[in-house]
């Protein structure tokens, strides 16, 4: 058991790691020490620091949840229906020599097709 910690699951959800944020913004602005936020909450010296600046600078509005993107498709809406209809059609469609797709089966056929940026490997059919 780690002394001086509150318990908390491993992975906190974005409404929780939220609700943290929140609480932490308002036991700061009670005054409560950073090393004490540290060991209420189970963070590091590093978040509280964050934490401040933020309050500091946008006031509590900065603590809530942001909307991530995440990573742009790499695939155009067209391209990925090219790829719908390949599976299928299957692979022996695409004169292939297995009954399987195998990485140098895609590869060689999406890089024909879909110029995404792929390199076709030599085939090993």
């Amino acid at each position: 058991m780690a002394y001086g910690r509150t318990l908390a699951p491993r992975r906190l959800t974005l409404a929780q790691l939220e609700e943290r944020r929140l609480a932490a913004g308002t036991q700061l602005e009670a005054g409560v020490s950073r090393p004490q936020i540290q060991t209420q909450f189970g963070v590091s010296s590093t978040t509280v620091h964050r934490w401040v600046q933020r309050l500091k600078a946008e006031g509590e509005a900065a603590l809530l949840s942001t909307v991530s993107s995440g990573r742009p498709a790499g695939l155009t809406l067209e391209q990925r229906d090219q790829i719908v209809t390949l599976l299928r059609q299957g692979v022996l469609a695409h004169h292939h020599a297995h009954d399987q797709w195998t990485t140098p089966a895609c590869e060689s056929w999406s890089a024909a097709r879909l110029a995404c940026g792929t390199t076709a490997t030599t085939s090993r059919d």
